[in-house]
């Protein structure tokens, strides 16, 4: 039975095979994952050097195959087959041998403690059916630090939110999430040895609204615009949030 709270829709092969082209096709959606691809390795770096990094839920591997170097060893973990064999068909040239994929459960990842140096994590925390478990289990494995992000309780995925739980209750097969408060993340992190290093919050409008305009230049501008007034601060979403070992 479909769980609103979890990652069913990403095991459909229907679903698996259209979302790289859903979510990153067209101009704004390269924009997107270029972006996304950036700010990640821009929080990941600010720790030095890794050798090790494990990407949880990572759909058709846009971070591990980012984050794979000649000197970085990355691991691509998902729930879902289909997502990885399509993470496998999307391997760059280049990339063999330094990305390894495999099917796993977030909120029991098979790997020791600190046997990872970081990990990383897009879109996964939102949909886990307890997300404390799977934030847990990251910051068991990783030794260092963990880049994550989610969805915040104040802006307009707030609203998506609740419309779409509210349609999950009456029996629609929708793509519900959770949203977030910092001030709760910040605790679970406190609590499994963790602080909040650093906090990033990237669009004031929906991400709907941007693929409508169409224009990566027009959302730069829009964005930086709306950031001057101060409402990024506000109601920016994602959160996408580094968090490092306390220890």
């Amino acid at each position: 039975m479909f769980n609103h709270y979890s990652y069913e829709f990403y095991r459909e092969p229907e679903f698996a095979s259209e979302y790289e082209l859903d979510r990153f096709g067209g101009r704004f959606g390269r924009f997107l994952k270029n972006y996304e691809v950036a700010l990640f390795k821009s929080l990941l770096a600010e720790d030095g050097p890794v050798q090790s990094v494990l990407d949880v839920g990572t759909g058709t591997g846009k971070l591990a195959y980012a984050v794979a170097t000649r000197d970085t060893v990355a691991f691509g973990m998902d729930a879902s087959p289909e997502m990885v064999r399509q993470a496998l068909q999307l391997r760059p040239e280049g990339h063999e041998g330094r990305v390894a994929f495999f099917v796993g459960d977030a909120h029991v990842l098979p790997f020791g403690d600190r046997s990872v140096d970081a990990v990383v994590s897009s879109r996964v925390l939102m949909h886990l059916v307890d997300w404390q478990k799977g934030l847990a289990e990251m910051c068991r494995v990783a030794r260092r630090s963990v880049v994550f992000d989610v969805p915040p309780l104040r802006g307009f995925p707030a609203l998506e939110s609740l419309a779409r739980r509210v349609l999950a209750r009456f029996g629609a097969k929708t793509q519900a999430y959770r949203v977030f408060r910092v001030g709760q993340i910040r605790r679970s992190l406190q609590q499994n040895g963790y602080r909040l290093a650093r906090v990033e919050r990237s669009f004031v409008l929906p991400i709907a609204v941007h693929r409508k305009l169409g224009s990566p230049r027009l959302t730069v501008f829009v964005e930086r615009l709306l950031g001057s007034l101060g409402l990024r601060r506000i109601l920016g979403a994602p959160v996408t949030i580094h968090a490092v070992r306390e220890d």
